[in-house]
């Protein structure tokens, strides 16, 4: 729980920062969405990474989908809004092309019936249909994140799935055991034992309950639905709104996140471009140089973390009423350097001139 409330903490540190605005004042921008008035979004990202520098690799592709469904719960007097945010799908794949030829190093969409039976399916299956809750301010900043019955129903879907598998496993084993004995007796013996290797899997971990803290623990770091990464993606169906009005061309600043190499987070403008009765269209524009944060993590040496400057720029659509996003459209071009550096393996790092290309699309699925 400390780790949550961690996570937590960190979350709220990283998307409460502040924006200022010029120009014209006439558009209030708030986002406000109706209570009980479900929304389901989808969020694609794709990036694309080219070697610059000779290597065995043509490129790098990953594609990460994630289908969530919004549910604001309650209006506070202060403005805040608590929406219940439900995962209902995640795709995602990593691979390289060497060769004209596709080397995957993960797929997943856990909508894929036919490999739901697989260990690994069942782990990365378990955030589906779980909720938590997040309380946004009229402003478009997480204000509070609960995630302490998500990662709950996680951990016990988690070990649902294994046990069903440990259980599958031991009878295909186990079967041709029993083969003389009648159904009745053959089905007992064979539950018998799929329950003693259940029990032993527990043991394993010192104890069934030791084995569910473990697995919550998991839940805030897995790399597929982990809380950085949920953070991420929310970030990516919010819009940070200004504090005073804006009119057509009217603009303001306030931080944009997208993803390359890792996570990257720029200063941008944003500009209103466009607005009717129902809607408003706002164009956001950054920029990055190698002098700015590295997107690797600090233990990297300085001289093999990666560098990336280039442009973002992203067209969203926005309803004028609520401050719901309708759409987005968002790309960035990037060149740098990346390393191969691995911290157990320190004359493992190769220094690699790199190009990359990345998108993010934000649809309504209803």
């Amino acid at each position: 729980m400390t780790r949550q409330r961690d996570v937590a903490a960190l979350i709220l540190s990283m998307v409460t920062l502040g924006s200022s605005v010029t120009g014209a004042e006439s558009l209030p921008l708030q986002f406000r969405p109706p209570v009980g008035q479900k929304q389901t979004l989808q969020v694609t990202s794709h990036v694309s990474t080219v070697p610059v520098t000779p290597s065995d690799t043509d490129r790098t592709e990953r594609h990460w989908i994630l289908t969530m469904e919004l549910e604001p719960l309650a209006v506070a007097a202060d403005g805040n809004v608590t929406i219940r945010v439900t995962l209902r799908r995640i795709q995602h794949k990593l691979f390289a092309i060497r060769k004209g030829k596709e080397f995957y190093m993960f797929d997943l969409d856990s909508a894929d019936e036919k490999r739901r039976n697989e260990q690994q399916m069942g782990m990365c299956l378990a955030p589906i249909g779980e909720s938590f809750a997040v309380v946004i301010s009229a402003r478009g900043r997480v204000q509070k994140v609960d995630t302490e019955a998500f990662c709950v129903a996680v951990a016990r879907k988690r070990m649902q799935y294994e046990d069903e598998a440990i259980r599958r496993e031991t009878i295909r084993i186990r079967a041709w055991g029993y083969r003389n004995e009648d159904e009745a007796t053959r089905q007992k013996h064979l539950q018998a034992d799929a329950d003693k290797a259940v029990r032993a899997e527990n043991r394993r971990f010192g104890s069934a309950a030791k084995r569910e803290q473990l697995y919550r623990d998991c839940a805030v770091e897995f790399h597929l639905y982990s809380l950085e990464k949920l953070r991420r993606s929310l970030l990516d169906v919010l819009i940070p709104f200004p504090d005073q009005p804006v009119a057509k061309d009217g603009r303001w600043t306030a931080p944009v996140m997208m993803r390359a190499d890792g996570p990257i987070e720029l200063e941008g403008t944003y500009t209103v471009k466009s607005q009717d009765n129902s809607t408003c269209t706002i164009q956001v524009e950054a920029r990055r140089t190698m002098e700015d944060q590295s997107t690797t993590a600090p233990e990297v040496p300085e001289e093999h973390r990666t560098r990336l400057a280039g442009t973002y720029h992203a067209t969203l659509k926005i309803d004028r009423t609520t401050g719901v996003l309708l759409s987005k459209e968002a790309s960035m071009d990037l060149t740098g350097r990346t390393s191969t550096y691995m911290p157990d393996i320190p004359s493992s790092g190769k220094i690699l001139e790199i190009t990359v290309k990345a998108t993010t699309t934000v649809e309504v699925v209803y």
